[in-house]
């Protein structure tokens, strides 16, 4: 109002414009807190100098809303920065209403969350690094045991090797023993006919001699019948009487050799009838030892066939066993190579604090002391609990 008035018409007017600055002041301040806060800025606050009635009252309210928002950021972001270091022992301890507890109660229960799955993580790769290194060093001890005992068959595989070929040497000297063992037989038969044959002719002999030593007999009486008749004679008959005594001497000799072979013929006859009683003693021996050598044969046969298939089983074990000393060592690296990932999974999850205790603390570093941005206050009110006021106190208007 700018017209002059007298009296009441001016003490309105006064009051009028008064009050019209007055708003014209407070709606600039207004904007330019409403400005700020779309820019994250709550740190201005209204001026409270000067202020009084509605003005003051409505200032102290945007000043209580600037600090509750201000606060709510401030526990808000401290909790997030909290986050983004590892941190999970932070949480918004402070009672808000509405929204703003809505996001106090999603925040700390994402702490709360994220605090549970990493605590379970750090315990699993914890876990899985012990599982790893007993893996590990169950596996090296096996992968140990494997290349001894793939050595042990080796070994044995080459005994065994050694014991096939002495077998096959003695079931080939079995064979060559039974080819001499069955020729000794046949031989000893042979051997056997011959001898009885050899008696059947010495007795033929000593028959022959009989008749030999008979007429030897004969003839040595002959001969001395000739002496007797020579003697009558004479003187005629002496050269009868020489040539029949000679004759007798002759006759004597020859019945003397006579007897000598015969004693040798029936000797030779005794002799060749024992040797073919031994020979035909030999013959069932030499068959049984035949029997016996070709039973012995057919073992070794059979030994070697066995030790055949056992070589095979071992050849088969030794294979076996190498393919278990390199499963076992690769085993052995996957076990390290677990190991080196699980350590280095517990490195990277050490980044996180999750406390000692499992509990979490609250956030007590200021909103400014977060990182929050700073902007020029025309005035910086204490902090206030943001509670519900009462309406405005419209006494202290200026009633028209």
């Amino acid at each position: 109002v700018t017209r002059d008035y007298q009296g009441a018409f001016n003490q309105v007017k006064q009051s009028v414009n008064t009050t019209a600055e007055s708003l014209t002041q407070i709606v600039g301040e207004i904007r330019n807190i409403v400005a700020l806060a779309n820019k994250g800025d709550f740190n201005t606050k209204m001026d409270l100098n000067g202020k009084a009635g509605y003005t003051k009252e409505l200032s102290e309210l945007l000043n209580q809303l600037s600090d509750t928002v201000d606060t709510a950021f401030g526990d808000t972001i401290q909790v997030a920065q909290a986050l983004e270091q590892g941190d999970l022992t932070q949480v918004v301890t402070r009672n808000y209403e509405g929204a703003f507890d809505q996001v106090k109660q999603a925040l700390n229960n994402t702490v709360a969350k994220l605090s549970q799955v990493i605590g379970e993580v750090n315990a699993a790769a914890t876990n899985i690094a012990s599982a790893s290194e007993q893996v590990s060093s169950t596996a090296q001890s096996i992968s140990q045991a494997t290349s001894e005992q793939a050595a042990s068959v080796e070994e044995t595989s080459a005994s065994v090797e050694q014991m096939s070929a002495s077998i096959n040497q003695n079931t080939d000297n079995a064979k060559v023993t039974d080819g001499m063992a069955s020729q000794a037989a046949k031989e000893a038969v042979e051997g056997g006919a011959a001898v009885k044959e050899t008696v059947t002719a010495m007795k033929s002999i000593a028959g022959k001699i009989g008749i030999v030593d008979d007429i030897a007999y004969q003839t040595n009486l002959l001969a001395l019948n000739a002496a007797i008749e020579a003697a009558r004679a004479g003187e005629h008959g002496k050269g009868f009487a020489v040539v029949a005594a000679e004759v007798r001497k002759l006759a004597e000799r020859s019945q003397v050799a006579a007897q000598e072979i015969s004693e040798l013929a029936g000797g030779s006859v005794d002799k060749a009838e024992s040797a073919g009683k031994l020979l035909d003693a030999i013959v069932p021996a030499i068959g049984k030892t035949s029997g016996l050598v070709q039973e012995i044969a057919a073992a070794s046969t059979e030994q070697s066939s066995g030790v055949g298939q056992i070589n095979t089983a071992m050849t088969q074990l030794n294979s076996i066993t190498q393919q278990n000393a390199s499963a076992s060592e690769e085993l052995a690296a996957t076990a390290e190579e677990m190991s080196s990932q699980a350590t280095q999974l517990q490195e990277v999850m050490s980044f996180f604090h999750v406390g000692g205790s499992g509990h979490v603390r609250a956030a007590t570093v200021s909103p400014k002391a977060a990182g929050k941005p700073k902007a020029a206050a025309n005035h910086v009110a204490a902090p206030t609990p943001a509670t519900k006021k009462s309406a405005p106190n419209e006494a202290s208007f200026v009633r028209f």
